[in-house]
């Protein structure tokens, strides 16, 4: 089923919601629910929830109550009780009252979403619950499957009711009904919705917490199907309340003490994965260390600015049983594999093969330490001092330091210092390499070869300098976005430039607009109008992929844009702060406040059912910092051996010993060990043998003083 065929469904659906609600009373709601089973069937009526909810939120309080309860509530024409769910899209789209908005950049959506929490909602609302418990509390179901259901349903209707005590004991009833289940859905809604409703109240929250483990090692498991948003969900859950991110106020992944100004978060999110509703990535920080907990897809850290020439990267990173985490750089991130025999290697946009590690490194405990070097155009991972990964790689146009990690691993990184002199650039080139690294399809288009949809070219006209070409598509009659996507954000004020060729004719059109993560600037002759890029496939809020919004108030300049037909032009994007400005070919053309919800990830944009991209001289001037602080300066620098190192001649007393002088007896001490026969002298330095013999043999020697305080 195409994208136009899904919305004509749902808004055939919502026709025949509106004509029977409109035509029938409460007193025949079960022939009007009946009259819907017979139209749609079960299973549709079920998952189209979104019809559902748009609908019932366009009726007062009282006609909701009773729509949602005829909806969800068990009835003699469908003795079921419905907890469908979904989950909201991720980073949806800003509602009209949140333009203008300043502050933090802020992260929304990936909620779940169900006509049974939102009767519940409004039956509190109009002091209804008792109503729904005792028409729950009196229906027998027929199936295990209902039992189930019934049980979640009084364990959320109870916590709306504050009846906690209740709740957790419903909730070990479930518990105990959802290790019998035989036939388990590939998304669990009544789970779902007991689960969400208890796990942010203190009083449910550990029984709540047992509920997601089960839940948690059966999708682990694949017992029956499973969604893999299902199991995303679940696995962040199960995260974030280990790490205490959840509160009773609010149900969204934040970042728990996000202390760090260096390093950024940042999600890899495509139209599948923000359409499909997938968990927001989550990181718990401090000063000397940062853990991922709650995940979106491949999630990563950015150091703040980019660096380019030689320098050395180490930390301590944690090691296997789901806490693999990497460093990494220029768009490249590579760590070991489970079995040590294979170093795992991946970009922005995949994974790549593994490298063979030959012979296998030894078992690391918790942690391992990580080496990262660049110097003069190689880059080299080292493992515990074993290089398990080497590569050619020029930094041009991708020169950003990395910690990267998996959906599914929670590991740890601390103690990272960057030593050496690395340059930073104050402007990058991003469309120098033929691959394209760091560049992202939204949708599902090919990127970085010579016959991909976006691919980098030179010209006859001008073979100096390449051309980054966005294919027309071949299908004639469909809406086809296509978005381009730089993968590290604008968090800081900059500057986006590049040429792009314009041909409004009809014959042959050739267009491309900038977008600032789904916001589209639309170039038109009459002036700017704004495109909200959907998710495509994977998007059920029926918006319109041939949207455009007219904002007259945030246009400036001439009332025509001034493009030159069949020609290039130039295009100029300033973000300072929460405001964006455009310029074309040197006039000022738009300017518009950008809402905190938006991810700020600088995008390429065109309708390619009609248009062809050419874009070139692509750069961008971030107002990053321009210099590296001092190790002991560095906010994921645990270890207070920098910072002392630091110190220099602040400590008070040095012990400086250089052995080809000798060893003086009164400064050093042999343990389990004679000076002369183990330890001796010679015109190189010191010599220790310690024979072997039987059982276990130690020795040592050191300095023979007392030390105290600081060193």
């Amino acid at each position: 089923m195409n994208k136009k065929q899904r919305i004509a469904l749902v808004f055939l659906f919502s026709v025949i919601l509106q004509s029977i609600v409109a035509h029938g009373d409460e007193s025949d709601s079960p022939g009007r629910l009946q009259a819907l089973n017979a139209i749609m069937g079960e299973r549709i009526l079920q998952d189209n929830i979104h019809a559902v909810r748009n609908l019932a939120s366009e009726m007062s309080a009282e006609a909701r109550l009773a729509f949602l309860s005829d909806w969800v509530l068990p009835n003699p024409e469908r003795p079921t009780l419905r907890m469908s769910i979904d989950f909201s899209q991720t980073h949806p789209r800003p509602q009209a009252a949140e333009a203008g908005l300043s502050g933090q950049q802020i992260q929304t959506g990936a909620e779940l979403i169900s006509p049974a929490i939102d009767l519940l909602t409004v039956a509190r609302q109009l002091n209804a619950l008792s109503g729904l418990r005792e028409k729950v509390e009196s229906w027998q179901p027929e199936t295990p499957r209902d039992e189930l259901s019934k049980v979640a349903f009084l364990v959320a209707l109870a916590i709306s009711e504050e009846r906690f005590e209740d709740a957790s004991g419903s909730l070990q009833t479930l518990i105990e009904l959802v290790k019998k289940e035989t036939v388990i859905d590939a998304e669990r809604g009544a789970e779902a919705i007991a689960t969400w409703s208890a796990i942010t109240h203190p009083e449910t929250q550990e029984a709540a917490g047992d509920l997601l483990f089960v839940l948690y090692e059966q999708a682990r498991g694949r017992r029956g199907p499973r969604s893999e948003r299902w199991h995303r969900q679940i696995y962040s859950m199960k995260q974030a309340l280990e790490a205490k991110f959840k509160t009773a106020e609010n149900l969204k992944f934040v970042s728990k003490d996000m202390t760090l100004k260096s390093w950024l978060p940042v999600s890899r999110t495509t139209s599948a994965t923000r359409g499909l509703g997938y968990p927001l990535a989550g990181w718990e920080t401090r000063p000397g260390r940062a853990r991922h907990v709650t995940s979106h897809d491949n999630d990563y850290l950015y150091y703040v600015s980019p660096l380019s020439g030689n320098f050395v990267v180490e930390a301590d990173l944690t090691t296997f049983s789901y806490k693999d985490i990497h460093l990494g750089y220029g768009n490249l991130w590579a760590g070991p594999g489970y079995d040590l025999k294979a170093c795992l290697v991946g970009e922005f946009r995949d994974d790549f093969p593994s490298i063979k590690i030959d012979p296998a490194l030894t078992q690391p405990g918790d942690e391992m330490r990580v080496r990262l070097v660049v110097k003069d155009g190689v880059r080299k991972t080292s493992i515990n001092g074993r290089v398990v990964y080497e590569k050619e790689q020029a930094a041009d146009g991708d020169p950003w330091l990395s910690i990267h990690s998996h959906w599914y691993a929670n590991g740890a990184v601390r103690n990272l210092s960057i030593a050496g002199n690395p340059t930073i650039p104050d402007e990058l080139e991003l469309a120098v390499k033929s691959e394209l690294p760091g560049w992202l399809p939204y949708f599902d288009e090919s990127v970085g070869h010579a016959s991909a949809d976006w691919r980098l070219e030179t010209t006859p006209e001008s073979p100096e300098t390449p051309v980054l070409r966005g294919l027309r598509s071949k299908v004639d009659g469909a809406v086809c976005e296509s978005l381009l996507r730089y993968h590290r954000p604008m968090f800081e004020d900059g500057i986006v430039e590049y040429d792009f060729y314009y041909d409004g004719t009809d014959k042959h059109s050739f267009a491309v607009h900038p977008a600032l993560d789904r916001l589209v600037f639309m170039l038109t002759p009459a002036g700017v109008r704004t495109h909200w890029v959907t998710d495509g496939r994977f998007d059920a809020t029926g918006l319109d992929p041939e949207n455009l919004v007219d904002e007259p108030e945030n246009r400036r300049g001439p009332d025509v844009l001034p493009f030159k037909n069949a020609a290039w032009n130039r295009l100029r994007l300033k973000l300072v702060r929460h405001r964006v400005a455009l310029s074309l070919n040197g006039q000022t053309i738009y300017s518009r406040m950008v809402e905190p919800t938006n991810q700020r990830t600088f995008g390429l944009f065109h309708f390619a059912d009609h248009t062809e991209a050419q874009i070139r001289n692509l750069r961008w001037r971030g107002s990053w910092p321009q210099h590296l602080p001092a190790i002991a300066d560095q906010e994921l620098v645990e270890d207070p051996v920098h910072r002392l190192i630091a110190k220099g001649a602040e400590l008070p007393v040095v012990l400086d010993q250089d052995f080809e002088d000798g060893l003086p007896k009164d400064l050093f001490k042999a343990y389990d060990g004679k000076f002369g026969s183990d330890i001796v002298e010679k015109s190189d330095g010191i010599h220790v043998t310690r024979p072997g013999g039987n059982g276990f043999n130690k020795f040592a020697f050191g300095p023979n003083v007392v030390l105290s305080g600081d060193f």
